[in-house]
């Protein structure tokens, strides 16, 4: 299924602070939790048959690793990774 961006929609927030750690991030996209960065438009995914997590653009679908090679640097901040309410995905009609 194809979907279009509602870009700027507000983000729901995951924890108390407001940051999403690498551990809590890949637990949460294992729990088939909508997991996204800086804005709805981009969701972290974990291919399958993968280990490693990729962020998807959901408008292009092209993809960058979750972390650098060393599989512990997030490309992106913390504070840039939320939890969405899946309200904020439009299927293309």
């Amino acid at each position: 299924m194809q979907y279009r961006c509602i870009i700027g929609a507000a983000p729901s927030v995951c924890n108390v602070s407001g940051v999403m750690t690498l551990a809590e991030i890949l637990r949460a996209v294992d729990e088939g939790l909508p997991v996204h960065w800086q804005n709805p438009g981009y969701l972290v995914e974990r291919p399958v048959g993968g280990d490693a997590c990729v962020i998807r653009s959901l408008c292009t679908g092209h993809c960058i690793g979750l972390t650098w090679a060393d599989g512990v640097t997030l490309n992106g901040k913390e504070e840039e990774f939320f939890v969405g309410d899946g309200t904020t995905l439009l299927p293309v009609m």
